[in-house]
C-alpha cells in the first residue's frame, strides 16, 4: 500500500511539473492582475459557472465507485480482487476515448469561434465513431486475451475466472463509455456544460448503484449483475447525450449553437 500512494504521488507530481512547463515555457502564458477589480468579480462568476458542474460530476462518481466497491465487497474477496485487476486493463482502454474527447473538445471549441457548424457536426460524428470503434477492437483482444491477462495479475482460479468474465463484459460497456466521453466534450464545447454533468450524476446514482445492489446481492448475479447495471448505466447516459447533441445541433437550431462570424470590411486602395 506505501508503494502504491507513493507511485500515484510522484506520477502526480511529475504531472504537474509538465503541465506547469508547458504553460509557462512551451506555451509562454503569463497571468496578470487585472486593472479593474470588477473583471475579478465578473471572470470569477464564469469560471464557477463553467468549473462547478464539471468539479461535482467527478466528485459524485468518485462516491459511486467507492459504493461499487462496497456491493463488489459483499459479493466476495475474490470478485473485488477481480475487479482490481481488470480495471487497469479498461482504464488504459479509457485512456484512449479520454485522448480523443479532449482533442475534441479543443477542435470544437475553435469551430464554434470560426461558426461552422457542418465541420463542427462532421468531426464530431468522425471522432465518436472512431472512438467507439477503437474501444470495441481494445475490450474485443483484452477479452480474447483474458486467460493470459490474467494469469499474469492471479494464480488463484477463482480470482481469474472472474477477471475473464469482466474482460468479456467490458464489450458490453467501453463502446458507450467513448460515446459519452466524446459527445460530452462536444457539448462542453458549445456551452453545454450543466447537461452531461447532470445527466451523469442523475442516471448514475438514479440507476447504476440502485441497480447494481438489487441485481448482485437480492437477486444474486453476484459480479455480473453489476457489469449488467454497469452497461444499462452507461449505454442509458450515452443514449441521453446523443439526443441532447442532435437536438442542439439541428441545422434549425443553428444560430444558438454557433455565431456567424463577422466579416472584415474591405477597403479600396
Amino acid at each position: 500500500m506505501r508503494g502504491v500512494a507513493l507511485s500515484t504521488a510522484l506520477a502526480t507530481a511529475a504531472g504537474l511539473l509538465f503541465s506547469a512547463w508547458l504553460v509557462f515555457r512551451r506555451i509562454r502564458i503569463r497571468f496578470r492582475r487585472p486593472a479593474d477589480p470588477r473583471q475579478v468579480k465578473a471572470h470569477g462568476a464564469l469560471l464557477v459557472a463553467f468549473s462547478l458542474p464539471t468539479m461535482l460530476e467527478p466528485a459524485f462518481w468518485q462516491a459511486a465507485q467507492i459504493a461499487t466497491t462496497r456491493i463488489i465487497a459483499a459479493v466476495g474477496e475474490d470478485e473485488l480482487a477481480a475487479r482490481m485487476y481488470t480495471l487497469s486493463i479498461t482504464n488504459m482502454i479509457g485512456m484512449v476515448s479520454s485522448a480523443l474527447s479532449q482533442g475534441l473538445q479543443i477542435a470544437v471549441g475553435h469551430l464554434v469561434g470560426a461558426g461552422d457548424l457542418d465541420r463542427i457536426r462532421r468531426i464530431s460524428r468522425a471522432t465518436r465513431l472512431g472512438g467507439i470503434a477503437a474501444a470495441f477492437v481494445l475490450a474485443l483482444a483484452a477479452a480474447l486475451s483474458s486467460h493470459w491477462i490474467m494469469d499474469g495479475f492471479t494464480d488463484s482460479p477463482e480470482v481469474a475466472e472472474a477477471g475473464r468474465l469482466l474482460l468479456w463484459c467490458g464489450l458490453l460497456y467501453l463502446p458507450a463509455s467513448s460515446l459519452i466521453m466524446t459527445t460530452a466534450s462536444s457539448l462542453r464545447a458549445v456551452g453545454q456544460v450543466n447537461y452531461p454533468a447532470l445527466t451523469g450524476i442523475l442516471v448514475l446514482w438514479g440507476v447504476f448503484i440502485p441497480l447494481a445492489y438489487v441485481l448482485s446481492l437480492p437477486l444474486g448475479l453476484a459480479i455480473l449483475g453489476v457489469m449488467i447495471a454497469m452497461a444499462v448505466d452507461e449505454n442509458l447516459r450515452a443514449l441521453l447525450l446523443m439526443v441532447r447533441w442532435r437536438y442542439i445541433s439541428a441545422p434549425q437550431r443553428a444560430g444558438r449553437l454557433v455565431k456567424e462570424p463577422k466579416e472584415v470590411p474591405s477597403v479600396s486602395v
